[in-house]
């Protein structure tokens, strides 16, 4: 397979990314990864696989991405990441599956989500399977699903809920470490 020429496809979602008012912009999972998260990230783990974007705002270097039409979830990830790692920010709407998936994927998968720990999926998911989550020190501001920099009416514009990157490493089985990460120069 061709990396530079494959393009997956994966199902779209109408759900949201970022919740609340002051003039933010019609509730959508289509939030894109501001680029300097996705660049600080991806000089350490060197992502070939950008597994939840579209082919508009895909962000992994070789072109492979999951878009609207197959199922990224039925896909084996580990056939197409045999020299890197998966980026993926998810639909936050659904974040379970992809992290389930990234579980079993045999490979080493770098999520951007809500940071809740309150919640099922991650009491269940991450706590005692991921190998490392790093808090975020601030809120993000995704860009809108266009690419353009959204500031709300206060001039603000990052999101209503904290952040974390998870990792997921191979045959991790251990347990997980916590620390945090800042986007900021």
């Amino acid at each position: 397979m061709e990396s530079n020429s494959t393009n997956i496809r994966i199902k779209g979602s109408d759900h949201f990314r970022a919740g609340g008012d002051e003039g933010r912009p019609k509730a959508t999972d289509s939030w894109r990864t501001p680029p300097a998260v996705f660049e600080k990230l991806d000089s350490e783990f060197h992502f070939v696989l950008d597994a939840a974007c579209t082919s508009e705002n895909c962000l992994a270097p070789n072109g492979n991405y999951f878009d609207k039409g197959i199922d990224g979830l039925s896909t084996n990830w580990k056939e197409l990441t045999a020299s890197g790692a998966i980026w993926l920010n998810p639909p936050y709407s659904n974040v379970r599956p992809w992290l389930e998936k990234a579980y079993t994927s045999e490979c080493t998968v770098v999520f951007l989500i809500t940071l809740d720990c309150s919640t099922k999926w991650w009491q269940e998911c991450v706590k005692d399977r991921a190998a490392e989550v790093r808090m975020v020190t601030h809120r993000i501001k995704f860009l809108s699903p266009l690419g353009a920099e959204h500031h709300t009416k206060k001039n603000g514009g990052g999101t209503t809920t904290p952040s974390a990157i998870v990792i997921f490493r191979p045959n991790f089985r251990g347990t997980t470490s916590y620390g945090y990460i800042s986007f900021k120069d």
